[in-house]
């Protein structure tokens, strides 16, 4: 279900979660942690890949997958305290989430979806 990387890079988040989503009880909030961040949005985009996927397969090609792959499916949404869009005054990345950004989810939440949402959101560390 997972692809090998995250197998092998997160065992037992991966397991755990395949678990989850085989027996078809998922709990509406997942907190992951580690010291490596990269891993855990690795994992967290994969879980909801998976979460989407029409046919279940780890190297699937159906439009659900290359849209989360491609970082584009409506449903799967980023915050990330980092914003090197709009910098601070001091023209440095602001390092904390925006209430712009906090109302945009409020709002794309609102609405009904047919897909499994998946909300990431990112430590300020992130990248480092």
């Amino acid at each position: 279900m997972f692809n090998p990387f995250i197998k092998t890079r997160q065992p037992f988040a991966s397991k755990f979660l395949e678990a989850a989503i085989v027996s078809g009880k998922t709990a509406g909030v997942y907190m992951l942690t580690g010291s490596n961040t990269m891993d855990m949005y690795a994992l967290a985009i994969e879980t909801a890949r998976v979460l989407n996927c029409k046919n279940g397969a780890g190297n699937c090609i159906c439009n659900n997958c290359g849209w989360v792959r491609q970082n584009r499916h409506p449903a799967v949404i980023t915050v990330s305290p980092i914003d090197y869009v709009h910098p601070n005054k001091d023209g440095k990345a602001k390092t904390v989430v925006t209430v712009e950004q906090a109302r945009e989810l409020r709002q794309v939440l609102a609405v009904s979806s047919q897909y499994h949402r998946v909300v990431i959101i990112t430590d300020a560390k992130e990248g480092k």
